[in-house]
């Protein structure tokens, strides 16, 4: 089913469209390889070995910085339903057959909770800003990943990160201050 697009749509198609106009099957393998950043697996794998080899308070404060995005992020999504790019335009490609509404996009708010938590305990132990450049310069190629996938929109990406990066700045704040208070103990 193929909707009416509003100008405020289509100029994020056309972004997408323009996206998909370079493809190649090189590019896309390391499209796939970058947007695997946002999967939850991965930061599933990342977090476990923070918890095994080094720091057991970091990797459950930033489980729990997941755990309240990826609960917004759903609320979100069944309260906005917005389609996909692909259900919108017929000729936007689903290269990664997504199912599911399209706003936030899950892959970006992922992206921008977990290594921005990562970058915010980091910064605190060794008082450096550089994790924080890493973090966001991977989260921005995430989000055009999953444009040029076809699976989001700007403005899903956009939101998706700013969630992300949101949750992690303010919930590390929350988990710092009830810890503090002797409630975490």
């Amino acid at each position: 089913m193929i909707l009416q697009v509003s100008p405020f749509y289509e100029f994020q198609l056309d972004i997408i469209r323009g996206l998909q106009s370079i493809a190649s099957d090189g590019l896309t393998l390391i499209v796939e390889l970058i947007t695997m950043v946002g999967e939850e697996y991965i930061a599933i794998f990342i977090l476990s070995a923070i918890y095994l080899l080094f720091n057991k308070r970091i990797a459950q404060k930033i489980i729990f910085e997941i755990a309240v995005a990826q609960s917004l992020n759903g609320l979100i999504k069944n309260f906005v339903q917005e389609p996909r790019p692909h259900q919108m335009a017929s000729d936007v490609i689903d290269m990664r057959h997504a199912e599911g509404y399209s706003f936030p996009s899950g892959h970006s708010q992922m992206t921008g909770v977990w290594l921005n938590g990562l970058a915010i305990e980091i910064d605190k132990a060794k008082k450096v800003k550089w994790p924080y450049y890493v973090a966001n310069v991977l989260l921005v190629l995430v989000m055009m990943s999953r444009m040029y996938l076809g699976q989001h929109f700007l403005v899903d990406v956009i939101c998706g990160g700013l969630l992300g990066v949101g949750c992690a700045f303010l919930m590390s704040y929350l988990y710092d201050t009830y810890e503090s208070k002797g409630k975490l103990n």
